[in-house]
């Protein structure tokens, strides 16, 4: 058996689908796995929608622990109270945990761009995925 950790980062009503995520979720289940779903970002909007409801207490009914990021549950205005029975609240001690517990960590999928859409790039000095302060090689910091 193996330890599945899946997050969600997009609402539903934003045409992202949540389906294809919770069926993954739900296959792992019934192979034996133990699977929880971690709902960040714009993903905690997802109790906002009626099909978002509905899949989250599937999700819940079906053996899939549901987290909500306390954090993103704040940034969003979403109280817990707007949740289905059953699903938790995660501070980042427990989304730590889940983490390192987890065999598997996997991150939805945006859809791809349009034909002749370019990737939006980052503004003039921005740093990209990094903490770090721009540095060469081999450069004092």
């Amino acid at each position: 058996m193996s330890r599945y950790l899946l997050i969600q980062a997009f609402d539903p009503q934003e045409g992202e689908a949540v389906t294809p995520l919770h069926e993954l979720a739900s296959d792992l289940v019934q192979e034996g796995n133990e699977v929880s779903i971690l709902l960040v970002d714009r993903g905690v909007l997802t109790p906002r929608s009626v099909s978002g409801v509905a899949a989250l207490a599937r999700a819940e009914r079906t053996g899939i622990e549901v987290l909500v990021e306390e954090s993103s549950m704040r940034a969003h205005g979403v109280a817990a109270t707007e949740f289905p029975h059953g699903v938790h609240v995660a501070s980042d001690a427990t989304i730590a945990d889940r983490i390192t517990a987890a065999h598997r960590v996997i991150g939805e999928r945006r859809q791809a761009m349009p034909e002749g859409t370019d990737p939006p790039q980052p503004a003039p000095g921005q740093r990209v995925g990094c903490d770090q302060p721009d540095a060469l090689p081999n450069q004092k910091l």
